[in-house]
């Protein structure tokens, strides 16, 4: 009995290893994958240009499309069972913070094409929460980046956790 107990307990401990590591290349992935979202495909330019040449339904498509993946992104890391893995439950909430920031950021740019889109003739009913919205994305930038911090630290924490450096 000692002997199967001993065999189970080292196979448990030999798992974690392999967990975190699966985790941390999730990770990596799930960066990739939000890089080509934000910038990889040129959307945000697209998205910029689209507002300058006064086409806010393309600019707003543009930016509900990213919005949409920033939200199955945030979706798949939700799902990541990381309960064995130590200093992994942070690292995902710390995660989950950081995109939804983004997303929060997202949602700004389809509220600014939304706006647009109503027309000129409420533009001037619009006109002040328009000019609110560079001081909402230096809001949501800072807040970005501490959660950019907090997702390192936790990462970091994670990594030596799980001897994966």
């Amino acid at each position: 009995m000692k002997y199967i107990t001993a065999i189970f307990f080292l196979v448990l401990v030999s798992c974690q290893p392999r967990q975190a590591k699966e985790f941390d290349v999730f990770l990596d992935s799930t960066e990739r994958k939000v890089y080509r979202i934000l910038v990889g495909d040129s959307a945000d330019d697209m998205r910029l240009k689209a507002l300058i040449e006064n086409k806010p339904d393309l600019a707003f498509s543009i930016g509900k499309r990213q919005a949409n993946e920033l939200s199955g992104v945030i979706r798949e890391i939700e799902r990541a069972d990381v309960n064995d893995i130590k200093e992994a439950k942070e690292l995902k909430q710390a995660s989950i913070q950081y995109y939804q920031g983004l997303l929060d950021l997202k949602n700004v740019d389809i509220l600014e094409a939304e706006l647009m889109k109503a027309g000129m003739a409420k533009a001037r009913k619009t006109e002040s929460d328009t000019l609110s919205f560079p001081r909402k994305r230096l809001e949501i930038h800072r807040i970005i980046s501490q959660r950019d911090e907090a997702m390192h630290r936790a990462r970091s924490r994670f990594e030596e956790a799980n001897d994966l450096q």
